[in-house]
This record gives C-alpha cells, sequence and structure tokens, in this order.
C-alpha cells in the first residue's frame, strides 16, 4: 500500500504533452475569463465605498477595492495568463499571476464564487509543475515522459474531489427530477435550447 502511494506521487511520469495541452487551454481560457466575462463586473467595485472582503486582515491592511484598481489587476493577470500559455517567463509569470488572482479573489466578497477559489489552489500548485523541463535520457525524450511532479498528481485529486462531490449533490430529488435546472435557466433562448435538446433525447 505504501509502495503504491508513494508510486502514485513521486514515481509515476506525466506525458508531457498532457501537461502542455493543460498549459496552454487552462490558462487561455483564464485570460479569457479575465478579459471577456470578470473585467465587465469591475464597475460593482466600490459601490457607496462599501466592502467587505474574505479575510478581516485585508480590510485592515489595504484600502477598499475601485473599478480603476480592480480592472487593472484583470488586465494584468490576463496578459500573464497569455504568457503562461505560450510559455513566456512560466515561473515568474505564475508566481505573479497567483498572487493578484487570490488577492482580487479575497479582496471582495462582491464575486463569492467558490471556483475562484479553486483556482486560487490549482495557480498555487501550477507553481511546481516544471512545465519547462527537458528529458535527461533519449527514452525520456522519445517517449514524452518526462514529467514527474507531485504538483499535477495534487490537481487530479483536487478536481475529482470537486466533481464526486458534485455528482453527489446533483443526486437529490430536486436535480433529478429537474427542478433546479429550471429554476436556474431563466434565459428565454437557453431554455429553448435546453427544451430543443431534450426533445432530442425524448426527455419532458
Amino acid at each position: 500500500m505504501m509502495n503504491q502511494w508513494h508510486r502514485f506521487w513521486f514515481v509515476n511520469k506525466v506525458l508531457r504533452d498532457r501537461v502542455v495541452l493543460f498549459r496552454i487551454v487552462f490558462f487561455t481560457l483564464l485570460s479569457f475569463d479575465l478579459w471577456v466575462l470578470m473585467l465587465p463586473h469591475a464597475p460593482r467595485y466600490g459601490i457607496n465605498h462599501f466592502n467587505i472582503s474574505h479575510l478581516n486582515i485585508i480590510n485592515q491592511l489595504f484600502p477598499l477595492p475601485t473599478v480603476d484598481l480592480i480592472g487593472l489587476l484583470y488586465i494584468v493577470a490576463g496578459f500573464l495568463s497569455i504568457c503562461i500559455a505560450f510559455s513566456i517567463a512560466s515561473r515568474l509569470s505564475l508566481i505573479i499571476l497567483t498572487l493578484l488572482y487570490s488577492f482580487s479573489y479575497f479582496w471582495s466578497q462582491i464575486d463569492s464564487y467558490q471556483h475562484h477559489y479553486l483556482i486560487c489552489l490549482i495557480l498555487a500548485l501550477s507553481i511546481f509543475i516544471p512545465f519547462n523541463k527537458k528529458g535527461h535520457t533519449d527514452y525520456e525524450i522519445h517517449s514524452g515522459l518526462v514529467v514527474n511532479s507531485w504538483a499535477i498528481k495534487l490537481i487530479y485529486v483536487q478536481v475529482s474531489i470537486v466533481y464526486f462531490y458534485t455528482a453527489v449533490t446533483k443526486a437529490t430529488e430536486h436535480w433529478l427530477n429537474g427542478w433546479a435546472l429550471d429554476q436556474i435557466i431563466t434565459t428565454p433562448s437557453m431554455r429553448q435550447f435546453m427544451s430543443s435538446w431534450a426533445e432530442m433525447f425524448g426527455w419532458a
């Protein structure tokens, strides 16, 4: 049992192509999220000079967030995400991005969606992934098995926990009979899309 535990965390390697694909897709999507989805929400910050942070110490050490400050954080974080996606100063960009993204999240509860917390954890772990590490032997270079990092395995575990718990919560009566989904989807075009999709499979 202990041998399997040690093998999972420290011995088994990950295909380098998977690591590169993760870097490109994840950080490109993150930049899109920051620039297209989160940046338009910046005007919500600093209204009536009111703010509640996730951590009380932030209230004591930092000023209230404003539209300009939050907007600047999102723009810079998006730029750093693109740099990482294209492997430009990946490690330094990752460290700065992790600090900026985490700070912007914990700075205010205006945006309190918990997936931001998960992204903070993934960013912190990504700092320890050897994105640019090369193979040391001909076999490693040829096979692509050149990435061996406990951080990758821990990301696997974290995401697995999230989706396992999501599956458990969706097994309740309100989700199984469609009531929860019906309450969530309020946009007419989206409701029409879901209805047409359900009809294809003969669902109610």
